[in-house]
């Protein structure tokens, strides 16, 4: 009787388990513009090496802007949302992103996004799907949200209420020896 009622409670979780994994993956939405992206920075050849270049604006809801370009690389990170096994996502190196509230009048440079005070900004996830979460992190905080694609941009609002919009540029260059 004792071990009826263990199964019976193993056949429960099953149940239950994969119930969950149904109803998260009918939310789960593939992110093709970045599984375009690490799809390229994959390809190449013996005479080529393909990169990815992107481009992020954000609008803050204060009315700062803020641009930022950089290279971004595959790389392996954690399924989510259980964090069961391993999934290609994309990350940066810290890039030089600039804030259209840096005027520095008494420098004798009055123009928004001064390029003698940028802010170092970098990705450190980009995922495949939009159960993951995409974030960016600057020396004073981390940027999360759940991202979209519309058409070949990357877009989604931080937990701030900022609005990020990343662009991919597939590059190639020679592979020299």
């Amino acid at each position: 009787m004792l071990s009826k009622n263990k199964f019976g409670r193993l056949a429960g979780v099953i149940l239950s388990s994969s119930s969950l994994f149904v109803a998260t993956s009918i939310f789960a939405a593939d992110l093709p513009c970045v599984q375009q992206a690490i799809n390229w920075n994959n390809g190449g050849n013996a005479t080529t090496i393909n990169y990815v270049r992107f481009s992020t604006v954000a609008l803050h809801s204060n009315g700062i802007a803020a641009y930022a370009t950089g290279t971004l690389i595959n790389s392996e990170c954690s399924a989510k949302p259980w964090g069961i096994g391993k999934a290609t996502c994309l990350h940066s190196d810290p890039s030089d992103a600039l804030l259209s509230d840096r005027v520095g009048n008494n420098e004798g440079y009055d123009q928004p996004f001064n390029v003698r005070k940028p802010l170092s900004l970098q990705v450190v996830i980009i995922p495949t799907d939009s159960l993951g979460e995409m974030a960016m992190r600057q020396p004073n905080a981390i940027y999360k949200f759940h991202p979209a694609c519309v058409g070949d941009l990357l877009t989604g609002n931080d937990q701030w209420g900022n609005h990020w919009t990343i662009s991919f540029q597939h590059s190639s260059k020679a592979n020299v020896r």
